[in-house]
């Protein structure tokens, strides 16, 4: 059963207010799935506070098996703490992984002389802004500099990849 929120009616006696909770399966569903049905305010806290009081004096009867159900519940909790935590850590461990493989990549185009020596050191030294237009002026600059050797796709893309860090 569901309860919607308590609705307060005045008793027709003289008294104070009887609170009642109203199913919302019947109201939401204009009368079709279950018949006016109702729980008092009072009738209700009685029951819960049996259900806890029955719980509490389960839990004092046998305090070893609470123990190792809230162990349990705590175990649980860590290994998906460790989870996330592991899972960050691995995906560190991979974008390390391609910065390394890609600084390497450039000392390769450096080699090969795809690259200026003042280009490797500015990417090294990450001294390309956050602006997109003095990144790509920067590549244009560095396409003019030196016509007959273009920049490879590589030392492109880690530029515009560097620029975002």
């Amino acid at each position: 059963m569901w309860l919607q929120t308590c609705v307060y009616v005045q008793a027709k006696k003289k008294g104070p207010a009887v609170g009642s909770y109203r199913c919302s399966y019947y109201n939401n569903n204009e009368n079709h799935a279950c018949t006016h049905h109702y729980i008092q305010k009072n009738t209700l806290s009685a029951f819960v506070l049996r259900d806890i009081q029955i719980k509490a004096t389960l839990a004092k009867a046998d305090k070893e098996r609470m123990k190792q159900q809230l162990s349990a519940v705590i175990n649980i909790s860590q290994q998906n703490s460790m989870k996330q935590i592991n899972k960050q850590l691995k995906a560190a461990e991979t974008r390390e992984a391609t910065i390394d493989v890609n600084i390497k990549r450039l000392d390769e185009d450096k080699y090969e002389g795809n690259l200026l020596e003042n280009a490797i050191s500015q990417l090294k030294q990450s001294r390309i802004t956050a602006d997109p237009a003095s990144a790509g002026a920067w590549i244009v600059g560095l396409d003019s500099a030196r016509p007959n050797k273009k920049i490879s796709t590589r030392c492109r893309v880690l530029i515009l990849w560097r620029r975002r860090i």
